[in-house]
């Protein structure tokens, strides 16, 4: 064969090659893209995205009562659970805060914490577990048990919050004589 012809059949191998590739990343990209029940189950507006890091100071908030939520994005019953969620964290607005940790994105978490279903919720108060629910419960009965923990809640007095306080750099400027420990200024 001449070489004309194995410039070309290498230049068309090529294209297909590159073609192809492209087309299969598009579709691995698609499949990465979160589903609608995905979304649904995932934390919307309402709730408040929680990881190791914020949970013990989430759990803490003086004054409410903290609805947390193990769930994961392929769990059916989760996808069920998490608009009573919301509904229920409107009604109670003020008094309550809907958090929700991905078992799947903060696996350590939930077994530091001994989740071993989902969904598993649970309600604190004063930093302390009062109400524990596992599985899909009906809107009515997680609601009385959130009635319950709300019951005889006092709202803290006049605590200027975190989210109110201004924020404060860790990094500051080191003094001009400063010198390292044994280090001495020739």
């Amino acid at each position: 064969m001449s070489q004309g012809i194995l410039k070309w059949i290498r230049r068309s191998l090529m294209l297909v090659l590159v073609g192809g590739i492209s087309v299969s990343c598009d579709k691995v990209l698609d499949s990465l893209k979160p589903t609608d029940e995905a979304k649904a189950a995932a934390p919307s507006e309402g709730f408040k995205s929680l990881g190791s890091a914020h949970f013990e100071a989430f759990k803490n908030t003086p004054g409410k009562v903290v609805v947390v939520d193990f769930y994961a994005d392929w769990c059916g019953p989760c996808h069920s659970l998490s608009p009573k969620l919301e509904k229920l964290g409107g009604e109670f607005e003020g008094k309550v805060l809907v958090g929700k940790v991905d078992v799947d994105q903060e696996g350590s978490l939930a077994h530091r914490l001994g989740v071993s279903e989902i969904p598993d919720v649970r309600i604190y108060r004063g930093g302390r577990q009062v109400e524990r629910v596992i599985g899909d419960i009906p809107e009515d009965a997680l609601r009385a048990k959130i009635e319950v923990a709300v019951r005889g809640l006092e709202p803290p007095a006049d605590q200027e919050t975190d989210a109110n306080k201004p924020v404060e750099s860790y990094l500051k400027p080191a003094d001009k004589d400063w010198m390292p420990e044994g280090m001495q200024r020739r």
